[in-house]
């Protein structure tokens, strides 16, 4: 028989951190009973206990080749809620909402029942090239596209939550926010009929729109509110508000925001308001989360930790493309820097260096001055993950209370539509720290020197393989033998095996870069050289001049 552990007390008592840590050991689940709030999300994909299951219902991600992601829908966005809901009980809800990713979609029968797969964030159905944010991409478009394409017969095109909602209460329904971020689909106010008519579908057959925190509906006499983002729910409850605040979401997906004070546009990175008044995120999304850190998990077991910091190897982690920086769907996963001194143990904590190496570099490029990394998400409960981004960043890390953020953000947006709450930004209230992490020295020192230093960035290592790739001759006749290097001042360099090198710096622009290179050298086909300097693709410099 399975016994139930009752865990009462006051609020900020630590009930969640010390339910957690139960569940954990003993290997169980955690049911909230909250007497104020009761709420459940639909969330869509989010990081496990051991990177691999932590959804008290879980819905199968399925990959049915490696640029293809998606959702049984049926499962996943129309059954998954309803047993939720089931699984809790009476409870005496009073409101509910339900969060999921963006962009999704999936073509539904006339009632609302799905008949395509539920296509995800990062598809290659959706892929544009763009390297906007969701908002901006496009993706949304070559999803409906898609679906039109393949399920013409359908009687509409959903997001997840307008089929979640419609499970839930009868009627297809998508918040403001959602919505949004299917421009030009959307255009703020409407479903733009000429943009869907490009499709091949009509404005009645997309979902009804409301702002977010409102009423839509009924689900027993708990009322349902409009759906929310699962982001915009972490950003409401996370506590990363301040100026050098860094709010990183141990998901599936690896997502990282720097708050600064005024809008600045970084090349390669997105920009974004923060949900708290007078700022704004700076930062990305990227391939190297849940999904790789699963995928290496599953690949080399767990594991001891070498007991050398200095004995680790280097992954470079994009196992389905990246995101940001690079916005390049065709970049793969690789192990460098491998030895035989390593083992399994020394390959599982590269995987989780890794991720906090893409942290690293997302703030290096965005130029800010971090203080702290709040960090949210089911994967903080892997104390692997969460070290590596002390280790990693050299930065402490504030660990949530309550990792499912993205439903603690939905449950608030539920107590606004049911009259409980009056303004988003209230949601900072509830934001609770379980523990803080600080970078340990020893493993610190090794991140950071690793390699010959910035090569353990995986953007390096991704750019030195670039180079690798060089062949005798291709940069001009006498380079014969190129060599590439990582160098702590110079960054990438390729030496010739003549005598001269070419220095590159960061992985930035490396193509236009390296084009700028192989023009110098053309034109100088003879010409003495000790160095030629690409660091700035506008501008050369070599040596003797």
């Amino acid at each position: 028989m399975r016994k139930a552990v009752l865990i009462a007390g006051p609020t900020a008592s630590g009930k969640s951190a010390l339910a957690l840590d139960l569940a954990q050991k003993a290997g169980g689940f955690v049911i909230n009973a909250d007497s104020m709030q009761v709420y459940r999300d639909l969330r869509i994909i989010t990081a496990r206990p051991t990177v691999e299951e932590e959804a008290r219902v879980p819905h199968r991600l399925l990959i049915p080749s490696p640029d293809k992601m998606e959702h049984d829908a049926g499962q996943a966005w129309r059954r998954g809620p309803r047993r939720a809901l089931a699984a809790l009980g009476d409870v005496g809800a009073q409101a509910v909402c339900v969060a999921s990713m963006i962009p999704s979609m999936c073509a539904v029968n006339r009632r609302g029942v799905p008949i395509s797969p539920g296509l995800l964030y990062g598809d290659e159905r959706g892929r544009t090239g763009s390297s906007a944010n969701p908002g901006g991409s496009g993706e949304t478009v070559a999803f409906l596209q898609w679906c039109a394409r393949e399920y013409p017969q359908a009687g509409g095109y959903w997001p997840a939550p307008a089929v979640a909602n419609c499970a839930l209460a009868g009627e297809g329904v998508v918040d403001s926010m959602t919505a949004m971020a299917a421009f030009p689909l959307y255009t703020g106010t409407e479903w733009d009929a000429a943009t869907l008519a490009e499709a091949g579908v009509k404005p009645s057959q997309m979902p009804r729109v409301e702002i977010n925190g409102v009423a839509i509906g009924k689900v027993g006499d708990a009322v349902l509110g409009s759906s929310t983002v699962d982001a915009i729910g972490e950003q409401l409850v996370a506590g990363a508000d301040d100026d050098g605040d860094v709010l990183v979401i141990c998901g599936t997906t690896l997502i990282m925001w720097a708050v600064i004070p005024e809008w600045r546009e970084v090349p390669g990175l997105w920009t974004v308001p923060h949900t708290a008044p007078g700022k704004i995120l700076v930062g990305g999304a990227s391939n190297a989360g849940g999904l790789f850190l699963n995928w290496a998990s599953k690949l080399l077991g767990r594991g001891e930790r070498p007991a050398d910091p200095r004995a680790v190897p280097v992954w470079v982690p994009y196992v389905r493309g990246e995101r940001t920086p690079f916005h390049d769907p065709t970049r793969r996963a690789s192990l460098a820097e491998l030895d035989l001194t390593h083992n399994g143990g020394a390959a599982r904590r590269a995987a989780f260096e890794s991720a906090g190496f893409v942290v690293r570099h997302h703030l290096e490029l965005a130029g800010v001055e971090p203080r702290r990394i709040v960090a949210t998400g089911g994967g903080v409960r892997v104390e692997e993950w969460v070290q590596s981004l002390a280790d990693c960043t050299g930065l402490p890390v504030d660990v949530v209370a309550v990792p499912e953020g993205g439903a603690l953000g939905a449950a608030f947006q539920a107590r606004l539509a049911v009259g409980l709450e009056t303004q988003m930004s209230d949601g900072a209230r509830w934001a609770r720290t379980a523990r803080r992490v600080e970078p340990d020295p020893a493993w610190a020192a090794a991140c950071a020197g690793r390699a010959g230093g910035r090569c353990v960035d995986p953007a390096f290592v991704v750019g030195a393989f670039r180079l690798a790739r060089i062949a005798p001759g291709e940069l001009r006749a006498d380079a014969t033998k190129p060599e590439v290097r990582v160098d702590a001042t110079q960054g990438l360099v390729v030496r010739s095996g003549a005598g001269w090198e070419i220095r590159f710096g960061t992985p930035d622009d490396l193509e236009q870069k390296l084009s700028n290179a192989k023009k110098l050298l053309s034109d100088n086909p003879t010409r003495r050289l000790d160095y030629v300097d690409v660091r700035s693709p506008d501008r050369i410099v070599f040596s003797p001049q």
